[in-house]
């Protein structure tokens, strides 16, 4: 791969790692304040399906999630625990009690 190819794929991926965060805090928000996301999520969907596209080899998650044979279960969660360490809406949200009682915030 030439440094010309490297640097358009780090800029890809990069995108796609942002719309994987921007999914993630939007089920977070979900989770936190027990309303669904709804056009939301679906225009997340959408966006980091065309990041996804964009991207001119597999995307650094997608080639971690295949060499580890992990599910789209465990890719997810996988990436729920990134955003939640490199965005810190992401982390509030986590730590934020849900609806259901005072002691049911996210933990693992």
């Amino acid at each position: 791969m030439s440094a010309a190819d490297r640097q358009c794929w780090l800029s890809a991926n990069q995108r796609y790692l942002v719309a994987q965060i921007a999914r993630m805090r939007l089920l977070l928000q979900g989770v936190a304040t027990g309303e669904a996301a709804g056009g939301d999520l679906a225009a997340a969907e959408a966006d980091l399906d065309q990041a996804r596209r964009a991207l001119p080899a597999d995307a650094a998650l997608d080639v971690l999630a295949a060499a580890c044979g992990l599910s789209r279960f465990e890719t997810d969660l996988l990436m729920l625990l990134a955003a939640i360490e490199l965005d810190g809406g992401c982390a509030a949200l986590s730590a934020r009690p849900r609806p259901e009682g005072p002691h049911c915030a996210i933990n693992f």
